[in-house]
């Protein structure tokens, strides 16, 4: 599939043969990568920076404690980003987990990162993790506390989850303490994920979006990828619910270089893949990622 994307398109017009070209003018979002971790993948940005048909936007999960007050500057007018603060469960402190929750609740004072001056648009990621070598009940701790500074802060919770059992879990936890309108991402939305799970999720939160990235172009069981495929295309009202992510520069889609893995060729082969996923009329990749741009801008409120 990859080898019929125009990734020249991502950047400049482009007449090539190629079956796929990105509409032009089209913005990209990546609704949830994390800046701090590819942030020296300079030859992308010179890409983006150069390009007279791109605007770029990028969710920024600063998911790391010891990375919350790190900045890395992108002086282009085309690439924007907001950022969102979260203790990740795989990134919980051995100790001071008190003081260091209280330090996160602190950024949130004002909505602009008080280092960076980004516009801070959300809580997490956070979740419950099976392969966290932290207990369960601090992982516990730190998401129920992040749920409720969300709720309070009225700012989008994005949520992560590894592990069957833990979904249900996190589902019972948020909606003890949300109201049913509170905006929610569950990012990384994938073929072992808890399906029914997600189907509570969506129906109970109006404002719920879920996440697919790179990792749902993998067959790691074919199987189960029968059924993802199947729920993605038989959902009612899953397109209303859908945002792209690449969680660059983690899960890489398959076939596609590591060295080529960035926030646009990811978004372009997901949603080429999303489109194989629907064949549906009038859903063809650009659609996809338009639709997935308008609900990314009504979740994160970007001013796409």
């Amino acid at each position: 599939m990859n080898s019929q994307l125009c990734f020249k398109s991502l950047y400049e017009s482009c007449k090539c043969p190629l079956h796929t070209h990105l509409n032009k003018q089209l913005p990209i979002v990546d609704s949830h990568c994390h800046l701090d971790d590819f942030s020296n993948n300079h030859p992308y940005f010179r890409s983006v920076s150069a390009s007279n048909i791109r605007e770029v936007f990028l969710v920024s999960n600063k998911h790391k404690f010891h990375n919350w007050d790190t900045v890395f500057p992108l002086p282009y007018q085309n690439i924007h980003v907001y950022e969102t603060f979260g203790m990740h469960p795989k990134f919980i402190p051995e100790r001071d987990i008190h003081l260091t929750l209280a330090h996160l609740e602190n950024i949130f004072c004002d909505y602009l990162h008080p280092v960076s001056g980004r516009h801070i648009v959300g809580v997490g990621e956070t979740g419950l993790d099976e392969t966290s070598k932290s207990p369960l009940e601090h992982q516990k701790l730190a998401f129920e506390r992040q749920v409720i500074l969300a709720r309070n802060l009225n700012l989008p919770l994005v949520l992560h989850c590894r592990g069957y059992p833990l979904f249900s879990l996190m589902l019972d936890c948020i909606e003890s303490i949300l109201p049913p309108s509170h905006p929610i991402q569950w990012h990384c939305v994938k073929s072992d994920s808890h399906l029914e799970v997600i189907d509570r999720f969506i129906s109970i939160f109006s404002n719920s979006v879920v996440s697919l990235n790179g990792s749902s172009t993998h067959i790691r069981d074919i199987d189960q990828d029968k059924v993802f495929k199947k729920w993605i295309r038989n959902h009612p009202t899953l397109i209303n619910h859908l945002v792209l992510e690449t969680d660059c520069p983690w899960l890489c889609p398959k076939n596609l270089p590591v060295l080529e893995f960035n926030p646009c060729t990811g978004i372009f082969i997901v949603s080429k893949w999303v489109e194989d996923v629907l064949r549906a009329p009038g859903k063809n990749a650009s659609t996809i990622i338009r639709i997935a741009n308008d609900n990314a801008r009504r979740t994160f409120g970007l001013p796409i």
